[in-house]
């Protein structure tokens, strides 16, 4: 007798811990998939725009420091290639 009702209240924990883990995830899984397909819509709705012709010069243009710091960079990498030049020339003639 004991032991059907160990059973019983066994089985009533089980089926009511159960219980609790679907009432948690069934809130958390409609707002995923509301949110995901909020997002895949609003994201569809944004690449449509990007890909009108009217934005493509003003996505395209690269920003006058970004500009700068190229145009920097590259003078660099004209005087670092020069001066390996001239550093094969004087290990060259073996001073």
């Amino acid at each position: 007798m004991s032991e059907t009702r160990i059973i019983k209240t066994l089985i009533k924990s089980y089926f009511d811990i159960v219980q609790k883990i679907i009432k948690d995830s069934v809130p958390k899984a409609v707002m995923h998939f509301l949110v995901q397909g909020c997002r895949n819509s609003i994201q569809g709705e944004l690449v449509k725009h990007l890909y009108k012709s009217q934005f493509f010069e003003g996505l395209m243009a690269e920003e006058e420091e970004a500009r700068k710091e190229r145009e920097d960079l590259e003078r660099m990498i004209a005087v670092l290639q020069k001066c390996v030049k001239i550093l094969k020339v004087i290990k060259d003639l073996g001073m």
